[in-house]
């Protein structure tokens, strides 16, 4: 397994379970917010401070907030699994 899927994973794993599955729904997935919101028996605005959440914790070690966004996560995700 590679060094980047280790942490990956790692950092995945920080993230509270709530916040994880809005996060994954949301940036790998491509799951619309009122989806996610819909799926997890929450309101739409919360699905937002989940995320909001995940990403912060997700990137705890990354200034660079052009990370933040869908597409580099959604490439990093494939490029790990490919």
């Amino acid at each position: 397994m590679s060094a980047e899927l280790y942490d990956f994973q790692d950092k995945i794993a920080k993230i509270p379970e709530q916040e994880k599955k809005a996060f994954v729904l949301y940036d790998v997935l491509g799951y619309k917010y009122k989806e996610i919101a819909k799926i997890m028996d929450i309101k739409v605005n919360s699905v937002g401070v989940y995320i909001h959440r995940a990403r912060t914790i997700f990137f705890e070690e990354n200034d660079d907030s052009s990370c933040r966004s869908r597409r580099p996560m959604m490439s990093m995700v494939w490029r790990l699994v490919a």
